[in-house]
């Protein structure tokens, strides 16, 4: 046999057998095992008994305005505490986006839909930057809308609210979100608890309360006023 195929077989990962009958080199290609199947994307895995997540899609789909009062709850995965905080929400469709806290007062983190920006008013800062990624939308309609096709859910009554049902999202396309439940009002089809885990297993809780739909939002209100000395950082 010339050495070289010997040697390629071996590279190639061909088993076979060398032997020597009567002064002569013999080779023997075993069988080659079967190579495993490529792995392919598995389905989404949905369980919607009521068909309500393309009712909420297309609930979503004709709201023009939201505003609700809203407590959010910061818990950390990585330390026992909570941080808690208050204001109102403001939306307009499809891109203006803002939280304005009454509790810190005068601190907003406002989305438009390619930027976001938190004003601090403790630090005297203003931190911008650019949404690359859907999971990088503090508007959490638009977020709910981008992951309503495109991950494993499930839809259950809710344990809070006999007439309310509860939703759970689980990405999969890789995002920092690692899991998004919703607590819906299921005549309005609009959520009054929004949980947000990020892939860190920190969770934001967003409990709404007192919304007003479809009603006209003023301008001003996405564009809080700043002091003149406001410290802009651009990330």
């Amino acid at each position: 046999m010339i050495p070289d195929l010997r040697a390629a077989l071996v590279l190639l990962g061909i088993p076979a057998a060398f032997a020597l009958a009567d002064g002569t080199e013999q080779l023997e290609i075993r069988a080659l095992r079967p190579v495993a199947e490529l792995s392919r994307p598995q389905p989404r895995r949905v369980v919607d008994p009521e068909g309500l997540l393309e009712r909420l899609d297309s609930r979503l789909e004709r709201l023009a305005t939201y505003a609700a009062d809203f407590t959010q709850v910061n818990r950390y995965a990585a330390a026992a505490l909570a941080d808690t905080f208050s204001g109102r929400v403001y939306a307009r469709m499809p891109d203006d986006f803002i939280l304005s806290y009454s509790d810190p007062p005068g601190q907003f983190i406002r989305s438009d839909g390619t930027s976001l920006s938190m004003y601090i008013p403790e630090n005297g800062q203003l931190v911008q930057g650019a949404i690359y990624r859907e999971s990088d939308e503090m508007n959490f309609f638009k977020l709910l809308r981008s992951y309503l096709g495109k991950s494993d859910a499930e839809v259950s009554p809710s344990e809070r609210d006999p007439e309310g049902r509860r939703v759970v999202l689980r990405p999969r396309d890789g995002a920092t979100v690692k899991e998004l439940r919703l607590d819906l009002d299921a005549s309005e089809l609009l959520p009054r608890r929004i949980d947000i885990v990020d892939d860190n297993d920190n969770v934001s809780t967003y409990l709404l309360r007192a919304p007003r739909v479809d009603d006209p939002i003023s301008d001003d209100l996405f564009s809080p006023p700043l002091p003149a000395d406001v410290e802009i950082i651009r990330q």
